[in-house]
């Protein structure tokens, strides 16, 4: 089952325990992190519409703190604290319906540090979007003594800046096979749109309807 989240958008897949991706509207950051992590209730049939620290009653439907703890893997940002500009943003960012098992070497080194690189490209543009997902691993779950939560198989980005009336479209992934962040466009049979439509095996993927190629 999916499930839409609202305050940026998330499409959370309660069967992997992960989201599918998250979009938000990317402005010039100028926060800093928080070390805290929340849950949404809602998902867990918990009568309450906003995020909150984690309870003894949740989990059934999303994963929670104690999933990563002893693995190699990090909670991974789909809509990274880093691209936050303001306190409430950047709380909402550290939900876990908002991250994904990611190799902790990739999640803190390139990936890390092509987040940083997306700030210096996007930050000229007069309006930019941001859409980050996951395509999961199916076969590897975490924790080894209860796997429960899918981990990544490589994470995915598309940027969409607008520059006057000219709209400007980027895609990323990683890790590939040498454990970098690849650069493709997002449109085209060798672009990010068909990559995901063969890796999540579906058709019909418009990640920027109304053009940003």
């Amino acid at each position: 089952m999916v499930k839409k989240i609202c305050l940026y958008a998330t499409l959370y897949n309660t069967a992997w325990r992960i989201p599918i991706y998250s979009a938000y509207v990317f402005k010039s950051p100028n926060i800093g992190r928080g070390d805290a992590w929340f849950i949404e209730p809602q998902l867990d049939s918990i009568n309450e519409p906003c995020m909150r620290a984690e309870g003894p009653n949740n989990g059934n439907n999303q994963a929670v703190n104690s999933d990563c703890v002893g693995s190699n893997y990090d909670k991974g940002h789909l809509y990274p604290v880093q691209h936050t500009n303001n306190h409430l943003s950047m709380l909402a960012t550290s939900t876990l319906t908002n991250a994904a098992p990611q190799n902790l070497n990739f999640n803190r080194g390139q990936w890390s540090t092509h987040e940083k690189a997306v700030i210096l490209d996007l930050q000229s543009c007069d309006e930019a979007y941001v859409v980050t997902g996951v395509v999961p691993d199916i076969n590897l779950r975490i924790p080894t003594n209860n796997p429960r939560v899918t981990v990544s198989k490589y994470y995915w980005r598309a940027t969409c800046c607008k520059k006057g009336q000219t709209f400007r479209g980027k895609g990323y992934f990683g890790p590939d096979n040498n454990g970098k962040v690849q650069s493709l466009p997002i449109t085209g049979p060798t672009g990010l749109q068909q990559k995901l439509i063969n890796d999540y095996q579906v058709t019909g993927i418009i990640i920027f309807p109304g053009g940003c190629n």
